[in-house]
C-alpha cells in the first residue's frame, strides 16, 4: 500500500524536510481542518519513494495521479551542496515558486544555481540565504549571483558572523535589514554598476558595444560620479566614450579637509540615503604632499558638473608652518576653476581658516547667480591656543567689489576679534 494511502485526504498547504542523527524527517502541512503529520526515515531510498510518491500525488493523493508539476509558492531548503537543486526545481512550477529560502554551508558554488536562469526567467523571484559564516569565497560567489537579473528581483542575505564583512564587499547598493542581514535589489540601476559591467565585458564585441555612445548614453543615465569614474577605469574605450558624453556627475556636496599636517580628506555627497563617499589621502613620509592628488580628483569629478552645487566647504589648517602649503593648494585650485568652460555653480561656499587674499583665489570663479550663502573663518577663529597671533587682519574691500558678495543672501564671518574686520 502506497504511504500516501495513509494520509489524511486533505490538501497538503506546505512540507518541511530536515535531516538530524541520520534521520530524515518530513513533516506535512494539511488544509481546514489543520493537522500535521511528521514522518520519519532511516534509509535515504525509503524517502526519495515518499518524496516522489508526493510530488506526483499532492493535489488529491488518493484517486488522481499528478501528471503538472508541484504548485508551491515559498520554499525552504537545506542543502549541503547548491548542485541538488537541480534534482528539486525539475518538479516545481516556476510560475508559481515566489521566494527561495535558503540554508547553505560553506560549500557554496553558483554553478548550482545555473538551473534557475533558465528555469525561471520572470526577474521576480526572491533568494533569500541563510548562511552560518561568510567568508570571502561566498561573497564572491553571491556577486556573481547578481548576474541572474532575468530570474532574481531581490536576493537577502542572513548570517550569523562572517569572516570578511558583506557591507564592505559589495559595490552595488544595498539595505541593511538588520545587525546580521543585508538586502540587494536587482534594479536596473544596479545591474549596471561598473563592477558587474566589468566582469561582463570578456570579449572584444561587449567593449565594442559599450564603445558605442548610443549605447553608453543610455548605461550613463543609471549613473552619477562613482558610477561613472569607475566606468572610465574599465577600458580607453569606454573612457573616450564617457568623456565624449560628458555625463552630469550629479555632486550635491563636495568637502576637502587639510586641517591635519598627515591625513587629509574629501567627502563627496549626493542625493538620496546612504550616497556619500569618503576619500582619505595619507602622507607615508614628511617629504609626501597629497594636494596634487587631491586637486587632480577634485578637477576629475566635477569636470562635467552641470547641476548645481548645494554646497562646497574647505577647511584649511590654521598654523602658520602651513600656510604655504594652503596657498599651494589655492593656486591649484584656481587653475582648475579658470580651466572650466563656465563658472563653478555652487549655492552655498563655506571657507575657513582662511584670508581674504585666499578668499580671492576662489570667490570670482563662482557662478554670481547661483551662489546665495557665504560663509568664512578667518585663521584662529575658535581656537584656544597659547601661543597666537593677537589679530589676523581680514580686508574685505576686494572681496566686496566681486558680483558673487553684491549677489549672495546671506553672508557670515567668523572672526576671533571683530578689529580683524
Amino acid at each position: 500500500m502506497s504511504q500516501l494511502q495513509t494520509l489524511p485526504n486533505r490538501p497538503v498547504t506546505s512540507i518541511e524536510i530536515s535531516e538530524e542523527s541520520s534521520t530524515i524527517r518530513a513533516k506535512l502541512h494539511f488544509e481546514k481542518p489543520y493537522e500535521n503529520v511528521t514522518r520519519e526515515y532511516l534509509e535515504s531510498y525509503e524517502f526519495k519513494e515518499f518524496l516522489k510518491d508526493f510530488l506526483l500525488n499532492q493535489e488529491t493523493p488518493l484517486r488522481l495521479i499528478r501528471t503538472s508539476l508541484l504548485q508551491v509558492r515559498r520554499i525552504y531548503l537545506d542543502v549541503s551542496d547548491t548542485f541538488q537543486l537541480a534534482q528539486i526545481f525539475q518538479y516545481l512550477n516556476s510560475y508559481i515558486l515566489k521566494k527561495v529560502i535558503l540554508r547553505i554551508d560553506e560549500r557554496f558554488d553558483v554553478e548550482g544555481f545555473k538551473i534557475l536562469e533558465n528555469w525561471k526567467r520572470s526577474g521576480l523571484l526572491i533568494l533569500a540565504l541563510n548562511i552560518e559564516t561568510i567568508s570571502l569565497k561566498i561573497l564572491e560567489s553571491v556577486n556573481k549571483l547578481l548576474f541572474y537579473w532575468s530570474t532574481f528581483r531581490q536576493i537577502d542575505i542572513f548570517y550569523d558572523n562572517f569572516e570578511y564583512d558583506p557591507c564592505k564587499f559589495f559595490d552595488v547598493p544595498f539595505e541593511k535589514l538588520s545587525e546580521n542581514s543585508i538586502r540587494i535589489e536587482l534594479t536596473i540601476g544596479n545591474r549596471l554598476r561598473p563592477s558587474l559591467v566589468k566582469l561582463k565585458l570578456t570579449n572584444e564585441i561587449s567593449l565594442k558595444v559599450l564603445g558605442n555612445p548610443l549605447v553608453m548614453g543610455r548605461v550613463l543615465n543609471h549613473f552619477k560620479v562613482f558610477d561613472i569614474q569607475s566606468l572610465r577605469k574599465t577600458c580607453h574605450g569606454i573612457r573616450s566614450c564617457v568623456d565624449f558624453l560628458k555625463p552630469d556627475p550629479e555632486i550635491e556636496k563636495y568637502a576637502i579637509d587639510m586641517r591635519t599636517d598627515r591625513n587629509s580628506s574629501a567627502n563627496i555627497e549626493l542625493q538620496g540615503y546612504r550616497n556619500s563617499k569618503s576619500i582619505p589621502y595619507k602622507k607615508t613620509d614628511e617629504s609626501q604632499t597629497f594636494i596634487p592628488r587631491i586637486l587632480a580628483d577634485f578637477e576629475t569629478n566635477l569636470k562635467y558638473q552641470k547641476t548645481c552645487l548645494e554646497d562646497l566647504k574647505l577647511f584649511f589648517n590654521d598654523s602658520t608652518g602651513r600656510q604655504s602649503e594652503t596657498r599651494k593648494f589655492l593656486d591649484g585650485f584656481k587653475l582648475i576653476l579658470m580651466r572650466r568652460p563656465e563658472f563653478l555653480k555652487v549655492k552655498k561656499l563655506e571657507l575657513y581658516s582662511v584670508r581674504a587674499e585666499d578668499v580671492m583665489q576662489i570667490l570670482p570663479y563662482s557662478d554670481p547667480k547661483s551662489l546665495e550663502n557665504l560663509e568664512i573663518s578667518n585663521p584662529y577663529y575658535g581656537t584656544s591656543r597659547l601661543f597666537m597671533p593677537k589679530s589676523v587682519p581680514f580686508d574685505i574691500e576686494e572681496i566686496a567689489k566681486t558680483e558673487q558678495w553684491k549677489n549672495s543672501k546671506e553672508l557670515i564671518f567668523l572672526l576671533r576679534n571683530f578689529e580683524d574686520l
